[in-house]
């Protein structure tokens, strides 16, 4: 099973990785156009959080995701990658206050607050997004979002929404949505929405 932070390592060392778009291994080999023929060509790794905890990079376990490695894999290029998925999570954590953030893939932590989030992939652990314009949260453990104007949001299991004007909610285990103005919810299984539906 292929979770946060997924990548491929090739055999010259490049580091195929798209968390923004995907965690699939398979769907990293199709876009860097490589094949599966069991002749070694890419090694799948994977650098995951202990358990929810994705503010702590260096608490993350670094392993291979395959059976068995090539010959060129040794533990100097395994520590290499490593410390270069590591280096890569921590640039996608929000710690401070930032006025915006472009697309990409973020992890926004407590004490930061984004002003305003377009197109972004956004991991919630804490903090404050005053505005969502499309993209995609993909999942709330915490913090405060005060407005979405569309996007995705894949799984609500704790913090606020205080307003949603339009998007998807796909899963909500827990939390609160304060208001709804449109939008579809598929799946409540826990949490609380008050005020008006309209």
């Amino acid at each position: 099973m292929c979770n946060f932070l997924s990548a491929i390592v090739k055999r010259n060392g490049d580091i195929i990785c798209k968390p923004d778009c995907t965690d699939s291994h398979e769907d990293l080999i199709d876009f860097a156009g490589l094949v599966d023929d069991g002749r070694g060509a890419f090694v799948r790794v994977e650098l995951t959080p202990d358990g929810n905890d994705f503010a702590n990079v260096d608490d993350y376990t670094f392993r291979v995701d395959q059976q068995d490695t090539p010959d060129w894999w040794t533990e100097d290029l395994a520590a290499s990658v490593e410390e270069s998925l590591r280096d890569r999570v921590r640039r996608m954590i929000i710690a401070e206050d930032r006025k915006i953030v472009l697309g990409g893939c973020w992890i926004v932590v407590d004490g930061a607050t984004v002003q305003k989030s377009m197109n972004a992939t956004i991991r919630m652990i804490g903090g404050t997004i005053k505005l969502i314009y499309g993209g995609t949260i993909e999942r709330i453990d915490g913090g405060t979002i005060e407005r979405i104007d569309g996007g995705t949001i894949e799984l609500i299991y704790g913090g606020t929404i205080e307003r949603f004007y339009g998007g998807t909610i796909e899963r909500i285990y827990g939390g609160t949505i304060e208001r709804i103005y449109g939008g579809t919810i598929e799946l409540i299984d826990g949490g609380t929405i008050e005020g008006d539906m309209r």
